[in-house]
C-alpha cells in the first residue's frame, strides 16, 4: 500500500493509504506506528479507521487507547558518617527527585534501617508536604501531592546505633527506595544505599589481688579479674599477668598457661559490664 500523512503536531494526523484492487475474500493490512505526546498522558485517545471503495459504502472501525502517565523518579541517600562507635548518633538524608517529563503521583519513600540502629531512637524529620510513619526500623513516607517534573521531596532520619552491635551487623548497609503509582521508565535509579561501618569499642580492666605477705616456701592464691566497662563486648579477650620476682606460679585453671613468672589467660568474649575471674596458685 502507498500511504501519505497530513496534519500532525498538536493537530489530528490523517493517514491515507491506497490499497489498490482487493479481490473477494482477500484483505490488505497496514501497520502505522505512532507515539503518544506528553500532553496526552492520563487521557484516552480515540482512533478511527475508515475503508471505502468505488463500489462500496465506507466502513468504520474504532479503538480507544488509554495513555498512562510516564515519569522517572530518582533516589539519593546519604549518611552523616561513614564509620561510628556503638551508641553513636547517625543522620540519614533521603531525597527523591522527579527527573522525568510528567508529574508523579502517590510518591512514596521506604527505608528499612539496618539492624545496628536502635529503633527506640528513630526520629523522622520529613520535608514540606511529606508524612512519615515508623514501624520498628521501617520508615515509610508519602507525598501528599503530585511531584512535578524537577520537583523533589526530602526526609531526614535521626537515630543512634545500638550500644552493642554483633559482628554480623557492623556493616550497616541499607537501601532507600522511591516509587509512584505511575509508570517509571527507569527503575534502576529508584534506590540508593548508604554504608556505615560500626567499630566496636570496649574498655577492658585488669585487677590482681593476693596476700600482702608470704613466707618463703609457703603457697597462696592470687586472684586475677578481667572486666569490661563497655560499651561494646570485648571479643577474644586475653589477660596476661607477670608475677614479681621470687613468686612462681605453680598451677592455673583451664584456659590459662604458665611460662616462668607469666600467666596468660584466655577470657573469651566479655560483655559490657561483665568480668572473668581466675585463681592462680603460687
Amino acid at each position: 500500500a502507498s500511504c501519505t500523512a497530513t496534519g500532525g503536531g498538536v493537530a489530528v494526523t490523517t493517514v491515507t493509504c491506497a490499497l489498490g484492487t482487493i479481490a473477494v475474500g482477500d484483505e490488505r493490512a497496514v501497520t502505522i506506528e505512532a507515539r503518544a505526546t506528553s500532553a496526552s498522558a492520563g487521557s484516552t485517545l480515540h482512533n478511527e479507521a475508515t475503508v471505502s471503495s468505488d463500489i462500496s459504502p465506507p466502513s468504520i472501525s474504532a479503538v480507544d487507547v488509554d495513555v498512562d502517565p510516564v515519569t522517572d523518579l530518582a533516589m539519593t541517600k546519604t549518611a552523616s558518617v561513614t564509620s561510628a562507635d556503638p551508641g553513636d548518633p547517625i543522620t540519614y538524608t533521603l531525597t527523591g527527585t522527579n527527573v522525568g517529563l510528567q508529574a508523579a503521583h502517590d510518591v512514596q519513600i521506604v527505608d528499612v534501617l539496618p539492624a545496628a540502629v536502635d529503633p527506640a531512637t528513630i526520629i523522622t524529620a520529613p520535608g514540606m508536604g511529606v508524612i512519615c510513619t515508623t514501624f520498628g526500623r521501617v520508615i515509610s513516607c508519602l507525598s501528599n501531592s503530585a511531584l512535578a517534573p524537577g520537583g523533589h521531596i526530602a526526609v531526614q532520619i535521626n537515630a543512634s546505633f545500638l550500644g552493642s552491635v554483633p559482628a554480623a551487623d557492623r556493616k550497616a548497609l541499607n537501601t532507600a527506595t522511591i516509587s509512584t503509582s505511575d509508570v517509571d521508565i527507569d527503575p534502576a535509579n529508584d534506590g540508593d544505599t548508604a554504608l556505615v561501618t560500626i567499630v566496636p569499642a570496649a574498655d577492658m580492666t585488669a585487677r590482681i589481688t593476693g596476700p600482702s605477705t608470704l613466707a618463703a616456701g609457703d603457697t597462696a592464691t592470687v586472684v586475677i579479674t578481667g572486666g569490661n566497662v563497655g560499651p561494646s563486648t570485648g571479643e577474644n579477650a586475653v589477660m596476661t599477668v607477670t608475677l614479681p620476682a621470687g613468686i612462681v606460679p605453680v598451677s592455673a585453671p583451664d584456659g590459662c598457661t604458665i611460662s616462668g613468672r607469666t600467666v596468660t589467660c584466655t577470657l573469651g568474649d566479655v560483655e559490657s559490664g561483665g568480668k572473668v575471674v581466675h585463681h592462680i596458685e603460687v
